[in-house]
């Protein structure tokens, strides 16, 4: 219709048709489409929290799993600075993190998180930097794994460390071989040793020379699974001075549940047998 009217007007001698073959690239705009389709599932189906900021620290992009540790909507975080999620002792890590990223270098780091509730999530998050074509920062991308399983773990470790470092009993740790892998203050104050001293060497240095098939006796067996609670024997302390002590010995379970080696509880008997004593003369 319209080159029979443009033909009709006795001013235009002619028409030029320009046709140009988009196929090509409605193919690519249809494969990027799909490619940023792919990569969004990726995202929403990996175990780790994905939180993309610019380079003012705004939230531009977080996938489902990261809504799900912080317990805010994607509205709620979309916008909002990444350092109002961060812990207030762990603002100026956050900073000197953003600072890194700055400059180019990606790195991992350790911090909390405020939940909406208001609660402290333990992270760790690798986080790398995206530059434009002049080297200025455009953005950042996060990698967010939660560590709170691990971190409270630890804890309960450090505490456990703390408690066998502190008890009066002697606590050592023995290897399947025999030799010393662990040794608390207590074990110092009953046989005279440091750890530096003592570490590596046979726990058959504890056991009078008449008495030494005694312990292997019972390593067989803990190596067997068996325990044994509270048998006395006589230990020697450094110099070979002898003292009677109350042992128990338990097997230590790897990950895999295999024993890897024993722990002795020993007790010096030497304060309780003089209570004893005086106990018999008076009466």
């Amino acid at each position: 219709a319209l080159a029979k009217n443009l033909s009709q007007d006795p001013l235009i001698e002619g028409i030029a048709v320009r046709i140009r073959d988009i196929h090509r690239q409605k193919t690519v705009e249809g494969a990027l489409a799909a490619a940023d389709q792919r990569y969004r599932r990726i995202l929403e189906t990996t175990s780790e929290g994905v939180w993309v900021v610019d380079a003012n620290s705004r939230t531009t992009f977080v996938n489902h799993r990261l809504t799900e540790l912080l317990g805010y909507s994607e509205e709620e975080l979309l916008g909002r600075s990444s350092l109002e999620f961060v812990g207030l002792e762990e603002q100026a890590n956050a900073t000197q993190l953003m600072a890194q990223r700055r400059q180019g270098i990606s790195g991992r780091r350790t911090l909390r998180l405020r939940k909406k509730d208001g609660t402290l999530l333990w992270v760790s998050i690798q986080s790398n930097p995206f530059l434009g074509p002049d080297g200025v920062l455009e953005g950042v991308l996060g990698m967010v794994t939660d560590i709170s399983e691990q971190k409270r773990s630890e804890e309960a470790q450090s505490r456990l460390a703390a408690i066998v470092e502190l008890s009066d009993d002697a606590i050592i740790g023995e290897h399947r071989d025999g030799k010393i892998s662990a040794w608390n203050r207590g074990a110092e104050r009953l046989y005279q040793y440091t750890a530096e001293e003592i570490v590596g060497r046979p726990v058959s240095t504890l056991s009078p020379p008449d008495r030494q098939a005694e312990h292997s006796d019972f390593l067989r067996g803990v190596c067997a699974g068996e325990s044994f609670f509270q048998f006395e024997t006589v230990h020697v302390r450094r110099g070979g001075v002898p003292v009677e002590v109350a042992l128990t010995i338990s097997p230590v379970r790897g990950p895999a549940g295999l024993i890897v080696g024993a722990t002795i509880m020993a007790r010096d008997l030497t304060e309780i047998r003089r209570t004893q004593a005086a106990l018999r003369r008076s009466q």
